[in-house]
């Protein structure tokens, strides 16, 4: 049983809205609304019919109109121009007030450092499932798994209370595609036979140069493809990290390629070893040929680290090459991240300090770094030389 509860008009058709009634009592069952509409015919050609279902009048509107690729100008809370940033705030502040202080800290980095960038103009209400998809594949570039299924479930959580208040329609972080969810602890970082085998594979498509400085500098990716010669201070030795590179989204307002900020949104010197400079004069010299050879094609931009008509390099194909490279060596769970947890943990293990690795990686939290420290070929040897010091001061020269 149904009571017809509602009508509306959506791309030149008439729709009707039912609720459902309980066929004992007679009483309209609560957030049971259906409506049907007409989908094409069958193979007998009797027309084929959908049932679109909801919680509520205007969610079932939402879908039909949906279906038909039409925008729905409903108004499902009194503020409209309400972000989803102030949402996720809100809810921050609600149900983490009382909690641990590292608890509290940890959702607000999570909200205002790591999604902050890609969410700040965002209307609640304009806020789609395409939108929470690219904001997942964004997010994807630079942190682990661990830490994208941690937002996604934020913005999941504060969402599904946003539909209970009738402020949206439906949760657009719903069955989203996901990376594995792989904490930071558990990448394993590269042996030095595997960082050679690497760096020669790379070598064969021309990357050698820029995974190179990328590692030793202990760069972000997109940060090593945005390096600038102006970067560059070749007397001091030094080289500034103002600049990133990201793919961007045009659902999200963001804008891709090269970017005047990083990551973390502040910049950064570095005082890399000299090695890193004779790489990068071999980069100039690589690109002085490139030049040459596209003539009037080539694209002047000031980047160290160019295609062969002058243009950035695309995130895409670095990062497919990358897994080409590990798949090479037999490390084909691997991804250009791992260069920096490599960098950190020998850094660790030559007696750098927490603090110093955090400012050499670009991270705000020294909390952070911590989680990119493993134990390597290195530290793991001079902890057997250790423990043989040990036992020889215990044992002197007694043998049992």
């Amino acid at each position: 049983m149904t009571k017809l509860v509602d009508t509306f008009t959506c791309n030149g058709h008439f729709f009707n809205i039912y609720q459902e009634v309980d066929k004992n009592t007679g009483v309209p069952v609560p957030n049971r609304y259906r409506c049907s509409v007409s989908v094409g015919r069958n193979p007998n050609g009797s027309t084929r019919q959908k049932f679109v279902t909801g919680t509520s009048p205007d969610k079932v509107k939402y879908k039909v109109y949906s279906l038909f690729n039409v925008r729905f100008e409903a108004h499902f809370t009194n503020n409209l121009d309400i972000t989803l940033l102030q949402c996720l705030n809100d809810y921050l502040n609600l149900h983490y007030q009382h909690e641990k202080a590292s608890s509290y800290e940890t959702v607000h980095y999570r909200i205002n450092h790591i999604m902050k960038p890609f969410i700040e103009d965002i209307k609640l209400q304009e806020f789609s499932h395409n939108a929470a998809q690219e904001l997942i594949y964004l997010l994807d570039e630079d942190y682990s798994g661990c830490v994208v299924h941690a937002c996604e479930s934020i913005l999941r959580n504060c969402l599904d209370e946003q539909v209970n208040c009738h402020n949206i329609p439906y949760n657009p972080c719903k069955n989203l595609w996901m990376p594995a969810n792989k904490r930071e602890e558990e990448l394993v970082p590269f042996t030095v036979a595997e960082l050679n085998m690497l760096f020669a594979e790379a070598r064969k498509k021309h990357l050698d140069l820029l995974l190179l400085v990328c590692f030793y500098c202990a760069l972000r990716i997109g940060e090593a493809i945005a390096l600038h010669w102006s970067d560059i201070d070749w007397d001091a030795k030094t080289i500034k990290i103002q600049h990133s590179l990201t793919r961007g989204s045009k659902i999200l307002a963001v804008p891709s390629g090269i970017q005047c900020s990083t990551k973390g949104g502040s910049s950064r010197t570095i005082y890399p070893p000299e090695i890193v400079f004779s790489y990068l004069r071999q980069a100039q010299k690589r690109q002085e040929l490139q030049r040459i050879k596209a003539g009037s094609a080539w694209n002047e931009n000031d980047l160290c680290f160019t295609d062969d008509f002058g243009r950035y390099r695309k995130y895409g194909m670095v990062r497919d090459n990358f897994k080409r490279f590990c798949k090479a060596i037999n490390r084909p769970d691997a991804s250009t991240h791992h260069l920096r947890h490599t960098m950190a943990s020998m850094l660790l293990a030559n007696g750098s300090t927490i603090t110093d690795i955090s400012y050499q990686v670009g991270h705000e939290n020294p909390i952070t770094t911590k989680t990119y420290l493993h134990p390597t070929e290195i530290s793991q040897n001079r902890y057997r030389d250790q423990l043989n010091t040990i036992s020889e001061q215990i044992l002197g020269n007694s043998s049992l």
